[in-house]
């Protein structure tokens, strides 16, 4: 008589305490639904020999945003972490200069987002944007600014990673490269990956500018930041 009912809460120990340990390990970011920032790639272009000195002047241009990811929170997140870049290179010393590259009137007819779904993830990828157009559309004030070399943020990829289970996440890739602005020549890239909560993005960011800014230490284009600091 009392073989179901005994069974059935069973079944519900079993499922509350997988629930439970599936949520300690999230909270503790040990799995993929927590989050994260990975350095993908970065270098130096064969043959560029730079230190902070070479850089007189960084002028920082932005793509992450205008519904790059088709989400609202994600996209104003997105446009936040040149905000974050710029701080962290006026602590370490560099003169730097930024813009979000939606503002520039070169932009208005280029969408970035192209929306796909890969496997559980609601992704955009990136179209082809005329970079240098939009970036020459600046010159005025870039050359106003006097900037020996540009910072180019783009995302590649970003959007919701929805694995089935309660908790999602923000997912994407951001590239970023230097350009020399006496010949356009290309001084460094690299890529970081990241994964986002879905509650409070921006701090992510902040960690994901963070590993960006690390790299550029990392290449000798930036000195480190003064103790105390990050």
């Amino acid at each position: 008589m009392h073989l179901i009912p005994n069974l059935l809460r069973k079944v519900f120990a079993r499922k509350a305490a997988s629930f439970i340990a599936l949520s300690a390990v999230c909270f503790l970011g040990l799995t993929g639904c927590g989050e994260y920032n990975n350095i993908r790639s970065s270098r130096l272009m064969p043959g560029v020999s730079v230190t902070p000195s070479t850089i007189n002047g960084l002028y920082v241009y932005s793509f992450l945003q205008n519904n790059v990811s088709n989400n609202e929170q994600l996209d104003e997140s997105l446009a936040g972490l040149r905000n974050s870049l710029v701080e962290a290179l006026r602590v370490r010393g560099v003169r730097v200069d930024s813009i979000e590259a939606n503002t520039l009137p070169a932009f208005a007819n280029n969408q970035l987002n192209t929306p796909i779904v890969r496997g559980s993830r609601n992704y955009s990828a990136s179209r082809n944007v005329p970079v240098r157009a939009i970036i020459q559309s600046n010159a005025t004030r870039e050359q106003a600014f006097g900037a020996s070399h540009r910072l180019v943020l783009f995302p590649t990829e970003s959007g919701l990673l929805d694995n089935g289970w309660i908790i999602k996440t923000y997912a994407g890739t951001v590239s970023w490269y230097i350009l020399s602005t006496a010949n356009d020549a290309r001084v460094a890239e690299g890529e970081v990956d990241y994964r986002l909560s879905t509650t409070s993005p921006g701090r992510g960011l902040e960690r994901t500018a963070r590993k960006i800014i690390s790299e550029l230490e990392r290449l000798h284009i930036v000195p480190p930041a003064p103790a105390g600091t990050r």
